[in-house]
């Protein structure tokens, strides 16, 4: 059934790196594209097989519209879920592929795992090691950011690649290729040596150029009635802030990276010409030198006139509105930020080193200039209180008409790797925090932890259904995330449209006093 599926797929390559599905966005993976050029760039020959994109293309609409919904990502995640439905629908799809693997020259196999592929990734492998046990396997990407975490993978893949993994991987094809003692290369983890893991040295980020996606169909990458290829971007590499509690970014990548304006200039100049004119920067946060990306600004408006751009930045008190209509100008039609939250203590747990009022002025800002605007917010800091709480509440409400969707209520979770993970110490003799030992589970993440009758998992839950309902009723728009949440909310209709009604018209005292004359009636819900 894949046969029409155009690829350049080099059946003598010594290297394939691989990308499973499921992933919802057109776009093909950064990382892999970045090694994959890496590779060339060093005469070795390497493809990249884009699983993900094949299937989405090929299956029938049925199918696809069904399993790559981003409300049905839990078919994919879970293991329950996958092991009972998903993997009975993709046997034979799983086995097909296996099959066009196994009948490659290629000696290397590369994955990049994250949550949504990992189970995929892992059942294709089983069934290329059985057809070609010999064949050296590889995993990398976000599940293999650190160590700790990457070493679950070790009883399926011969070796993990812990963070960058553009040197690593070209010293393990350099051990490959000679005495294949890969316990000693910087950055490769195995399973002799957890006990004394060296990371790698960071390949200098100007020397690494820029994926020239020569090794794949840009066809394959657009948008549904849309002419021109979408791709991602990297200004840099880590976040120029890297404070926050609730992100691993600082300790992964090892501090901040920044490439020259010019040489991200130079990249969509290619590209461009190759026809892919729709670019996300992926940058954790875009934005660090305001004056430099001015100039940058001001050269895209020059040389790609049909360019349309978008990306994530940071809640600034420096972005005027003057900014943002630069960015329109040059191209920009969204952007993305991390409120998490409307209170300004929550923020300062958080250390997001901003305001709730620099969120207003910059989301004021972005619809002034024309731009659409979509949040992130984070429900259940173990310090927040109902309160707390009701304030981010509150500031979608003053805000709405500046916000053009919710694209993720995420639940606060101690993430291996993150300040707050570091510090949950703190938490439990403060707080009376606790979590059942089995709740460490997912790749060491700490999801269900409570504070007995103040901050449980059904608080929480219950405070992300109440914002996803608020912000249906106030008309803001749904991000790919948000959907995934939304169809399990845990309140009738009548109460949840209630609150909101009375939000709309109220302020935070109201707001309170409403919430805890009907508490008793939420209970029952939880």
């Amino acid at each position: 059934m894949f046969k029409d599926y155009k690829h350049k797929i080099n059946s003598n390559a010594d290297i394939l790196l691989v990308h499973s599905p499921v992933w919802h966005i057109i776009e093909p993976n950064l990382g892999l594209a970045y090694v994959a050029q890496y590779f060339i760039d060093h005469n070795i020959g390497a493809s990249y097989f884009d699983i993900n994109n094949m299937l989405l293309k090929c299956l029938s609409m049925e199918i696809s519209d069904y399993y790559w919904n981003p409300s049905n990502t839990e078919y994919w995640a879970n293991d329950n879920l996958f092991y009972s439905k998903t993997i009975n629908d993709f046997s034979a799809h799983l086995d097909s592929i296996a099959d066009f693997i196994v009948g490659l020259k290629t000696e290397i196999l590369g994955f990049s795992l994250n949550r949504t592929n990992r189970l995929f990734s892992i059942e294709l492998l089983k069934r290329i090691k059985k057809k070609k046990p010999q064949v050296l396997t590889v995993c990398g990407g976000f599940l293999c950011g650190l160590p700790e975490v990457g070493k679950q993978f070790l009883d399926v893949f011969d070796m993990c690649v812990i963070g960058e993994g553009e040197l690593t991987m070209l010293s393990i094809y350099e051990q490959f290729r000679t005495s294949k003692n890969y316990d000693s290369i910087p950055g490769v983890l195995t399973k002799k040596n957890i006990s004394n893991f060296i990371r790698a040295e960071q390949v200098p980020i100007e020397k690494l150029g820029f994926p020239k996606y020569e090794f794949i169909e840009l066809e394959n990458y657009k948008n549904k009635n849309d002419k021109y290829s979408c791709l991602h971007l990297n200004v840099a590499r880590g976040c120029f802030w890297g404070k926050c509690v609730f992100c691993q970014s600082a300790k992964i990548s090892q501090g901040y990276r920044g490439r020259s304006f010019d040489s991200v200039i130079e990249e969509i100049e290619y590209l461009y010409n190759r026809n892919a004119k729709n670019f996300y920067f992926s940058d954790l946060a875009f934005g660090k030198d305001l004056s430099e990306c001015e100039k940058f600004l001001n050269k895209i408006i020059i040389k790609f006139p049909e360019i349309r751009l978008s990306g994530q930045m940071r809640f600034a008190d420096n972005l005027s509105k003057e900014f943002f209509s630069l960015m329109k100008k040059a191209g920009f039609h969204g952007l993305s930020f991390g409120l998490e939250s409307g209170s300004q203590k929550i923020l300062n747990k958080l250390k997001k080193g901003t305001t709730p009022k620099i969120a207003a002025k910059c989301l004021e800002g972005c619809h002034s200039a024309g731009l659409e605007t979509s949040v992130f917010i984070i429900a259940g800091h173990p310090e927040e209180t109902e309160s707390n709480f009701y304030e981010t509440f509150q500031f979608l409400v003053d805000n709405k008409q500046n916000i053009s969707r919710v694209e993720q209520v995420c639940l606060f979770e101690f993430q291996y790797g993150t300040p707050a993970y570091d510090n949950l110490d703190y938490f439990i003799k403060n707080l009376g925090l606790r979590y059942p030992d089995v709740s460490a589970g997912e790749n060491g993440n700490i999801f269900q932890w409570e504070i007995p009758e103040v901050n449980t998992m059904d608080i929480r839950i219950k405070r992300q259904q109440i914002l996803y309902m608020l912000a249906e009723k106030i008309g803001l728009g749904k991000g790919h995330y948000s959907q995934q949440e939304d169809q399990t909310s845990i309140y009738s209709a009548p109460v949840a449209t209630y609150i909101v009604r009375k939000l709309e018209k109220s302020k935070m005292f109201f707001l309170l006093k409403i919430y805890r004359t009907i508490k008793k009636y939420f209970l029952k819900f939880i």
